[in-house]
């Protein structure tokens, strides 16, 4: 099913042992026209992303201490 509405992505990053991990950058980059999003963790470890046009994208994250994702 394709969306005509934007979409979002809410959630929560953790480590492998569950541990919440605040202040992680996320990128979401893709859809029409390569738009970008940036978003930082809060202090529990969550995150959302508002407003994404329908499309493909890419998600990474990055934090001091951990490989990038």
């Amino acid at each position: 099913n394709k969306l005509s509405e934007p979409n979002s992505i809410i959630g929560t990053v953790s480590d492998e042992n569950g541990a919440v991990i605040p202040g992680a950058v996320l990128r979401l980059y893709g859809g029409i026209g390569k738009q970008e999003f940036k978003v930082t963790t809060n202090s529990d470890g969550e995150f959302s992303i508002l407003g994404i046009p329908q499309g493909d994208y890419t998600i990474n994250s990055k934090v001091s201490g951990f490989s990038e994702l």
